[in-house]
């Protein structure tokens, strides 16, 4: 088959100019992370694959232990809290960034967490580099208030992309008009590349993602309001005199809407097995009761959901036993040695990453903070809890005693 005959997938993360902002959009409507994290966050086994991905990322921490317990800013940060947090936001996202401040020698004083869902890119230059990074904390305005403004330029802090040049970093402070008036640097970084929004590791089956949901909703509605074996009784009307008066139920029965209240109530898994009351218009009508028949949930759906979590898993590469899924098998220690060994490796490139991510920024800071220079993660190792309560043995030749009465 030709590949131009081949039907074209639309851009997953289309990128325009915002020339108003002086940003890039992230997606056409500027809220693709935002999105993708909201559809994931209703996805079990998304959520599963996401901790165990962030964990492994993480690791044990550094090796250094100087520098993993090291304060790096002046709210109390540590290296090993930013560690967490960044490997949280690459597993989400694929990217992470943090602020950075100098000081009058242009080496870096503190560092301080940002998310990457709240970075923009500002507008290439003409030799296509962006030198701003736009921050903003709510581009979806879910936090705006009655006194707040809208999303603006006041509103956006536009700060300088990350370089630790010292001539470069020196200039920024005298264009900025001082040290008291500078705003310091973004470290911003790009799983897919330097100048380009990332995508989630996910992405590729955000459809599966967003399916298993459905079938929640599915399974949520078939307990929450479905019929649960029961049916209604219809009934003749009561006659019209002083001697027989319907009581306060059955007058409710008789209002024009009371069979639709009923019925209303008579829905959901606390109305199980009950029985609806129906008064029939006509005397000469003899009782009768009336079965529900329930529409259950088929097999194809559980098949359905089987496929997608297992579609879902195999994008993460990961073992189902570290998902606690299909433990059949059990914890055995050399099943569980041999998961943590097989996702070491699958993450062990992560793992590199963030070590010349740290390296760039912290071989900066004014102090030395690491003082072996080593910035390597220790993978994660399973360790299984062993009784080690010594127990005294009873000796052979003890002799059985029968008990006194």
């Amino acid at each position: 088959m030709n590949v131009t005959n081949i039907k074209k997938e639309p851009l997953r993360v289309a990128s325009v100019d915002q020339l108003t902002l002086e940003i890039q959009n992230y997606g056409l409507d500027n809220l693709y992370p935002q999105t993708v994290k909201q559809i994931a966050s209703a996805s079990g086994t998304c959520m599963s694959c996401l901790e165990t991905y962030s964990n492994f990322i993480e690791g044990k921490g550094f090796a250094d232990v100087t520098f993993y317990k090291a304060i790096i800013n002046n709210k109390g940060l540590t290296v090993d809290s930013l560690l967490r947090l960044h490997s949280k936001d690459f597993s989400d996202l694929k990217g992470v960034a943090m602020h950075v401040n100098y000081n009058l020698l242009a080496e870096i004083t503190d560092v301080t967490f940002i998310p990457f869902e709240n970075c923009r890119l500002g507008l290439e230059d003409d030799q296509r580099y962006v030198s701003k990074i736009a921050l903003h904390d709510d581009w979806q305005r879910l936090k705006r208030r009655t006194k707040m403004k809208g999303i603006s330029k006041q509103t956006i802090d536009y700060i300088d992309i990350f370089n630790p040049k010292k001539e470069v970093v020196l200039a920024q402070i005298a264009f900025a008009g001082g040290i008291d008036k500078y705003k310091g640097q973004v470290y911003w970084f790009s799983g897919e590349g330097e100048g380009v929004y990332p995508k989630p590791i996910y992405d590729s089956v955000i459809t599966d993602v967003s399916t298993e949901s459905g079938l929640s909703n599915v399974n949520y509605r078939e307990v929450r309001y479905n019929f649960l074996t029961a049916g209604m009784l219809i009934r003749k009307k009561p006659k019209d005199n002083s001697e027989s008066v319907p009581d306060e139920n059955s007058r409710e029965s008789l209002e024009p809407d009371g069979f639709t209240e009923n019925f209303k109530q008579f829905q959901g898994d606390e109305k199980a097995c009950k029985i609806i009351d129906v008064v029939c218009e006509f005397e000469e009508e003899a009782p009768v009761f009336v079965p529900f028949k329930t529409q259950k949930i088929g097999l194809e759906f559980k098949e359905t959901g089987a496929f997608i979590q297992s579609n879902i898993g195999k994008r993460f590469r990961q073992p189902q036993i570290l998902r606690a899924d299909d433990v059949s098998k059990g914890f055995g220690a050399d099943v569980m040695n041999d998961a943590y060994n097989f996702y070491n490796s699958i993450t062990d490139v992560e793992r590199r990453l963030f070590e010349r991510i740290y390296t760039e920024v912290f071989s900066h800071f004014a102090t030395p903070i690491n003082p072996t220079n080593d910035y390597s993660i220790i993978p994660l190792k399973y360790i299984m809890e062993v009784d080690m309560t010594i127990k005294p043995k009873k000796p052979a030749n003890e002799p059985i005693t029968e008990p006194t009465s």
